[in-house]
């Protein structure tokens, strides 16, 4: 590794601690002041590349327009905090820069997979042939889950979606409650499946449908 690169990898460490430190104190979503340094990345496409130690300079000023996610103070959204173990293995695998799709692509990655998706059947009590996949977040979790869902219904149909397509394939029913998410209806449409084709059910006022109406 050489001098510049260490360098810069030390600056960043020097950021990320000190965003740290302070996050506590941060509001939980930046002010005025704060949101005004977003508009240092007001500019023109480079037509040169940029020197490495500006990059992380800009990133630390638009640090004080974060949301102060990982303070314990922000509650937007679903968005959790951070524990320091994971924050440090965040770093590595960063630093790895793994592609995970293959065992002979990233041994390590696969390993570690496979030992999360025992943890899960173990956790949940499912059947020790229950294959998991890890996602990038909860629409694409849908997405997965409801293709997984879709396919069964029409395995149990005798048609082979994957051969034959969704042009001449039979009708599903999908049933929803009022208070879904728009992510379900987002991941439907991927799927094929437009809005009006699903039967909406009333729900209650914590979002449970209501089987009676």
């Amino acid at each position: 590794m050489d001098n510049n690169y260490r360098a810069l990898l030390k600056e960043a460490q020097e950021y990320s601690e000190k965003y740290v430190e302070g996050v506590a104190s941060m509001p939980a979503f930046p002010d005025e002041e704060g949101l005004s340094a977003l508009e240092e990345f007001d500019e023109p496409m480079p037509q040169q590349s940029t020197d490495a130690k500006e990059v992380i300079r800009k990133l630390e000023k638009a640090g004080s327009a974060t949301t102060a996610q990982i303070g314990g103070r922000c509650f937007g959204f679903v968005n959790g905090s951070v524990l320091p173990a994971a924050h440090a293995a965040e770093w590595i695998a960063d630093t790895w820069n793994q592609n995970g799709a293959l065992y002979v692509m990233s041994p390590a990655v696969s390993k570690i997979e496979d030992v999360c998706e025992k943890w899960i059947v173990d956790l949940f009590g499912l059947p020790d042939e229950t294959a998991m996949g890890l996602v990038t977040g909860s629409s694409n979790a849908i997405i997965c889950a409801l293709a997984a869902a879709r396919n069964e219904m029409y395995r149990r149909q005798g048609y082979d979606i994957g051969a034959e397509g969704l042009r001449n394939a039979p009708k599903i029913r999908i049933v929803a409650g009022a208070g879904a998410h728009s992510a379900v209806f987002a991941a439907l449409s991927v799927l094929g499946i437009g809005k009006n084709e699903v039967e909406i059910v009333p729900a209650d006022e914590c979002g449970r449908m209501k089987p009676e109406c």
